[in-house]
This record gives C-alpha cells, sequence and structure tokens, in this order.
C-alpha cells in the first residue's frame, strides 16, 4: 500500500510528518497518528463491516483487540436503542 513502508515494522515518517503538518493547519494538539486505526475500525462498525472482517483488515490475531479498537459513538448507540424500542 505504502511503497517506502518499512514492512519490517518501522514507523512511515513521511506519512506521519504529513498527519503532524495536517493537525496544525486544523489546530489540533492532542491526536496521535494511531488513532486513525481506531477512527477506522468504529466507523467501518458503524458501517455495518464485519468484526471479523475488520479483524483481519487490522490484522489482530484476538477478536478481543478488534473489539477494543471499534468504539461506537453515542449517536449511533441511541440510534440503535431507539430501533429496538421502535420494533
Amino acid at each position: 500500500m505504502f511503497n517506502n513502508c518499512n514492512c519490517a515494522g518501522g514507523r512511515i515518517g513521511w506519512l506521519q510528518q504529513r498527519f503532524r503538518e495536517a493537525l496544525g493547519r486544523a489546530g489540533l494538539s492532542d491526536p496521535h497518528f494511531h488513532d486513525l486505526r481506531h477512527t477506522f475500525a468504529s466507523q467501518w462498525m458503524m458501517a455495518g463491516g464485519d468484526l471479523y472482517v475488520l479483524k483481519s483488515i487490522l490484522g489482530h490475531k484476538s477478536i478481543a483487540m478488534t473489539q477494543r479498537y471499534a468504539h461506537l459513538s453515542r449517536g449511533y448507540k441511541k440510534g440503535a436503542k431507539s430501533a429496538v424500542v421502535a420494533a
């Protein structure tokens, strides 16, 4: 996916640098590059994605780790609860 990736587990320095620059332009100082994995996992699940497919995409060995990554928003939970109550 990334041509100049250190596939032995090293950091992708140029991508992290661009991420920091984007944070600066957006006026954000606290987010970390790794937060993007959590955001992706959460968005995947809220869009109806499969937890086991997500586990494979993220390269996790256990489903428990994947569950820790996939945070559901309050709005999503509230909508799901309302759907159950309405049924």
